[in-house]
């Protein structure tokens, strides 16, 4: 059902469960799959937050121990290494409780005198982070939509990410999922030493709702390029 969301046919994919549901009805199977969606992910993100807050408190507990000593030397390595990881928990928590979701648009409602407005979520984002247990940074959120924009257009784009943001286990298989289809194939060229670790993690990325078949296609300049090897392309690229 989940699966359903990320798809641009919505009404056909849920009426396969049930052909008998109306218009209306399969909209509120929707909505109440995203509501679903959204609920689960908070829920999980909610334990996240439980875990650093008690980490938090036991380094903290570990402080006052040390504090109750008659003599406390604040230079000590033990308290240092103590402040030094209460800082970097204590930053992880307050980011993890601050956490918001970067591709939901606000929406005025027009001619409401109440200044209401709705919310306008990219279901296939929430998909994303739904299976996978994650929340999208804003910085990630918005290299896939130029991403997505520049490849949309026909055009060539570059950008350089640091290690640790996420671009093998969030933006390639993220921007995988959005644009590989029956009509375009994704192919994401990595250093030998990274093959056997990016396609693990993209068979994971692509083994729940989202099913996406994952290939390897060992190539080199100074290869020669022969009919059977052009085969073995186009038969990946069709399956």
């Amino acid at each position: 059902m989940v699966a359903s969301c990320a798809t641009a046919d919505t009404s056909g994919q849920i009426g396969l469960y049930n052909p008998h549901l109306s218009k209306q009805q399969v909209d509120g199977v929707y909505s109440c799959t995203l509501l679903l969606m959204l609920t689960i992910n908070r829920v999980y993100l909610a334990n996240l937050a439980l875990q650093q807050g008690r980490s938090v408190l036991k380094v903290l507990q570990q402080l006052l121990v040390i504090a109750s000593r008659p003599v406390v030397d604040p230079t000590a390595g033990e308290v240092h290494a103590l402040m030094a990881e209460l800082d970097t928990l204590g930053s992880n928590f307050a980011a993890t409780l601050l956490a918001s979701r970067f591709y939901v648009n606000k929406i005025p409602v027009p001619g409401s005198t109440q200044q209401t407005s709705v919310f306008e979520v990219d279901p296939r984002f929430l998909l994303f982070e739904f299976c996978h247990g994650i929340l999208l940074r804003e910085s990630q959120v918005a290299l896939v939509l130029k991403l997505l924009s520049e490849a949309n257009e026909g055009k060539s784009a570059c950008h350089q990410m640091i290690m640790g943001a996420g671009k093998t286990t969030v933006v390639g298989p993220l921007v995988a999922m959005l644009l590989a289809d029956s009509k375009t194939m994704m192919i994401e060229v990595v250093p030998a030493p990274l093959l056997d670790m990016s396609v693990n993690v993209l068979r994971e990325r692509f083994s729940t709702a989202i099913r996406k078949p994952v290939f390897t296609f060992v190539f080199e300049r100074y290869d020669k390029v022969t009919p059977e090897l052009v085969l073995k392309l186009e038969t990946a690229r069709h399956l």
